[in-house]
């Protein structure tokens, strides 16, 4: 029987339309999308690729010998495309191939199956014969021999470990997902069609292996699956990452910045048809990427963001990472942390502060003017009679004005310290010690050196210590100042501070003098907390009180002595 045209021409068509098909595919992605396995897929789609040009090609021969060399290159080929279907798979899945026993063996096949078909010539253990046939085309036919029953057993083995690999996958996936890898996983399936037709002799040409036209049914699957629904591994591997039912919004994309996985809390930035896999971040969650995608890609904000959650604007945090599989970066993760309760106790808490700082200062100055109306009275008073009562009373609006200082640092600073710089140690102690009635007390110090603080409320720190140390020690007490290996340290001879009391002392409460207001110590460990420091007392070398602050950040190490009195 002679060629026929319309058949052959058919034939060599879909070839030519599988290397196309496979060698587009292979290039894209290898060059534009991220997927796991990448460089496995390109070998895998680009076996295929030269499986159907060598069958395209060998239609076009005319002689026997030529057309018995491709038909063992054709084989060989076909052997690698199936070895290479394994590694994708297992690649794809987030398995190494390198290490895995499955590719390591269907390596090992190939090898073997590649040595009998190479040398079938020889032996009939591949094919039993080979015959060069014209009808309806130019085409090598052969009787099957046991290595040939053992490559398609060998295809069939492949096609069962792909389709493993993926219904793993399948039933990991989101429910949008699964599509995606439903198609990837019958794939290869639906590519061993031609050959069972063709066992039965359902197909044109009976004679004629139509198996490599499983290149371009892969390769349109994959194509599907890839263009739709983007990377799906990136988004297996994103949820793997965190809890499945996480309460905060989680979202997934690629390179491409296209979602591939999301959890159900992030659904409440979604426009009304939803979040939608395989669409990019800005046309699906455009408030979102409004806020984070730049022109070089995601950024990580430093503030606080208000989104509208449904028909309420809520507050977040959004951290950003970097999403690898195998070491290769292929997406980013975004968490976004729902501070919203946080953020209106903040706001609140604000409010709260300002309307006590006016508080505080509305009182002060309304009770300020009266207090000096009140001394300036006394004082007149004292310089027409000598009366011990006018300086009971005195004392008692000096004792009002100490309190009225204390409230308001208390009422407008507590713990907030400001800016740190390097203060001299030594120098902070003699302003602090200028600015206190110390009557015949005497100071001591030694030490210059730097450390970092707020220099205003160091000295409000010292001052209070200073002023506890000669209220309760006494006119005459001797006051040390001295550092220490992570630190500085305050001591007085006075009469001490009982052990029993010592846990208590720093309460807003507490205080032994008639003349103490009980918030002198109490301003002091805010002031302490707020630098980030810890505070103890313990009793001195003389038997008084000396109180340490360590964890003191110290810039130099120089030493001058200093003494006051």
């Amino acid at each position: 029987m002679s060629v026929d045209p319309a058949v052959h021409l058919a034939y060599v068509s879909l070839h030519l339309v599988a290397v196309g098909v496979a060698g587009s595919l292979s290039y894209w992605i290898g060059r534009h999308v991220d997927i796991p396995g990448r460089r496995w897929f390109v070998a895998w789609m680009g076996s295929f690729g030269c499986w159907s040009l060598v069958s395209a090609v060998s239609l076009l021969v005319s002689t026997q010998p030529v057309a018995a060399v491709l038909f063992v290159l054709w084989v060989l080929v076909g052997l690698a495309a199936v070895a290479l279907t394994v590694c994708f798979a297992t690649a794809y899945s987030g398995r190494e191939p390198r290490e895995n026993r499955l590719c390591q063996a269907s390596a090992g096949v190939f090898v073997v199956l590649g040595v009998l078909a190479v040398t079938g010539p020889f032996h009939d253990v591949y094919w039993r014969s080979g015959s060069f046939r014209t009808d309806p085309f130019p085409h090598y036919a052969i009787e099957p021999g046991p290595a040939w029953i053992a490559a398609i057993l060998f295809g069939v083995v492949a096609v069962l470990i792909f389709g493993y690999y993926f219904a793993e996958l399948y039933f990991r996936s989101r429910r949008q997902q699964k599509r995606a890898v439903f198609v990837l996983m019958i794939t290869p399936v639906v590519g061993f069609l031609p050959l069972v037709l063709s066992v039965f002799d359902l197909l044109v040409v009976s004679s004629y292996d139509h198996i490599s036209y499983v290149g371009v049914i892969n390769a349109l699957g994959v194509s599907y699956a890839v263009v739709r629904f983007g990377s799906h591994s990136v988004g297996t591997v994103g949820r793997d990452a965190v809890i499945n039912h996480l309460s905060d919004p989680y979202i997934a994309v690629d390179r491409q910045f296209r979602v591939v996985d999301y959890n159900e809390a992030s659904e409440v930035f979604a426009e009304p048809s939803g979040i939608q896999l395989g669409k990019p971040l800005a046309e699906t969650v455009p408030a979102l990427a409004d806020e984070l995608l730049t022109e070089t890609g995601l950024v990580e904000p430093t503030d606080i963001l208000t989104l509208t959650a449904g028909d309420h604007p809520r507050h977040y945090t959004v951290t950003v990472s970097e999403l690898t599989v195998h070491e290769t970066a292929t997406g980013s993760v975004l968490f976004l942390n729902d501070v919203s309760d946080l953020e209106a106790s903040r706001r609140r808490i604000a409010q709260q502060n300002e309307q006590l700082d006016a508080f505080a200062g509305t009182v002060s100055h309304d009770l300020r003017s009266p207090l000096h109306i009140a001394n300036g009275h006394v004082g007149l008073l004292k310089k027409t009679y000598d009366d011990d009562r006018l300086e009971e009373i005195d004392a008692a609006h000096k004792r009002m004005g100490t309190l009225l200082d204390d409230l308001l640092v208390l009422a407008r600073e507590g713990t907030q310290v400001g800016e740190t710089e390097p203060v001299r140690l030594d120098t902070v102690v003699e302003a602090s010690w200028q600015q206190i009635n110390t009557h015949e007390a005497t100071l001591q110090t030694s030490d210059s050196q730097q450390l970092a603080a707020d220099p205003t409320r160091l000295q409000q720190l010292l001052e209070n210590l200073i002023r506890n140390a000669v209220e309760h020690g006494g006119p005459e007490v001797t006051v040390t100042v001295g550092t220490i290996a992570d630190g500085f340290y305050l001591a007085d001879d006075g009469p001490g501070i009982p052990e029993d009391e010592r846990a208590e002392i720093f309460d807003m409460s507490y205080t032994t003098s008639p003349q103490g207001t009980g918030l002198g110590l109490h301003i002091i460990h805010q002031i302490v907390e707020g630098h980030g420091w810890d505070i103890d007392v313990i009793e001195s070398d003389d038997g008084g009180a000396r109180f340490e602050i360590t964890g003191v950040e110290w810039i130099d190490h120089t030493h001058s002595p200093v003494s006051a009195s």
